[in-house]
């Protein structure tokens, strides 16, 4: 008998959610209506447009030249501008998600996960030159150390996807735990 008093039974509550988050947000079919892609960025499509230096980094990695990757990574002067450019999957900020249609996300996070695994290969192999370099040029290996300790305090943006921060501060955590090493 209370549930027929009850205003807002806990159903209709359920059924609002659902409805709400199957509509598309306004405005997101601008994009398409104008005869431009609505997709979300892609792997490709970040590397055909201007590519940034670390974007650079992770295509020579990616391709299996991680001595010249390393040395890219190396260069990168992490105030010049951003990691990322617009087009790239890890240039999307986590308020941006909840607009996105499933599938779009579900591709979003494929090329994410497909480009941090990228990451983390490059940040290993500038790890491992730190490491091999510490016996014999203390100075290159501070220098790989501290690139990587940057490369993570770049990437750990608030406006970043939650995803891309944790790795930032995994980064940071293996470049703080060589760096002390050296002191040893």
């Amino acid at each position: 008998m209370i549930q027929f008093l009850n205003p807002r039974p806990a159903w209709l509550a359920v059924f609002t959610v659902i409805v709400a988050l199957s509509l598309p947000a306004p405005g997101a079919d601008k994009n398409s209506a104008k005869g431009q892609d609505s997709q979300p960025p892609s792997r490709a499509v970040a590397q055909k447009s201007n590519p940034t230096p670390l974007e650079q980094a992770l295509s020579k990695c990616r391709q299996g030249d991680k001595a010249g990757a390393v040395e890219q990574f190396l260069k990168i002067d992490w105030k010049a501008g951003p990691a990322f450019s617009p087009k790239s999957p890890l240039s999307v900020r986590e308020k941006d998600l909840p607009a996105m249609s499933a599938p779009d996300r579900e591709k979003l996070l494929a090329d994410v996960l497909a480009m941090l695994k990228d990451l983390k290969q490059l940040a290993s192999a500038v790890k491992e030159k730190g490491v091999a370099a510490a016996a014999t040029d203390q100075e290159l290996a501070r220098r790989c150390f501290a690139k990587l300790d940057r490369c993570g305090t770049a990437l750990d943006s608030p406006e970043s996807l939650k995803i891309l921060q944790l790795t930032a501060r995994s980064l940071r955590k293996m470049a703080a735990v060589e760096a002390a090493k050296l002191g040893k």
